[in-house]
């Protein structure tokens, strides 16, 4: 009955089909509209004609639209992704934060391990130079040997020497 046979009662097309005036029939046709035959979907047109959507349509537009939605759920996926490897505990603010402070923790290791080196040096040069020993004595602790005269002087402002 639909396709491109004709009835006596009508033209049946693959788009357009015109209620056929008999009772039976126009029944059976009004019963098919809006119902899914052979994949196509039926809706009632001006005058009483039953429009047929092949499907095709619909098929582009469900798929456009998935597209659509797998579109966003990607941009979605991407965004928490972004947003959950920069701002949580682990993510990369963080991460850039610890790894300066790796940084200037490694430098104040660095500058104290000079310092124990030094200081490790100066425990040695105590422990076995007696000249060493005089030296800090005279120097930081102003020591004099017996029959030593001491000076000292003192810096005089540059504006009193005019």
């Amino acid at each position: 009955m639909y396709g491109s046979r004709t009835n006596g009662s009508g033209v049946y097309t693959k788009n357009l089909m015109r209620a056929p005036v008999a009772g039976g029939q126009e029944a059976r046709c009004k019963s098919l509209i809006g119902q899914g035959y052979g994949g196509q979907k039926r809706s009632s047109g001006p005058l009483g004609e039953a429009i047929m959507n092949t499907g095709k349509q619909r098929r582009l537009v469900t798929r456009a639209a998935i597209q659509k939605i797998k579109l966003i759920v990607w941009a979605m996926a991407v965004l928490f992704a972004l947003y959950f490897l920069s701002f949580n505990d682990y993510g990369l603010v963080q991460h850039f934060r610890m790894r300066r402070e790796l940084q200037r923790i490694q430098s104040q290791i660095d500058l104290l391990k000079r310092q124990q080196a030094e200081i490790q040096l100066t425990i040695q040069k105590l422990l076995e130079d007696d000249a060493f020993i005089e030296k800090i004595a005279r120097e930081k602790y102003q020591f004099v040997r017996k029959g030593e005269e001491v000076f000292i002087l003192k810096a005089v402002p540059p504006d009193s020497l005019h």
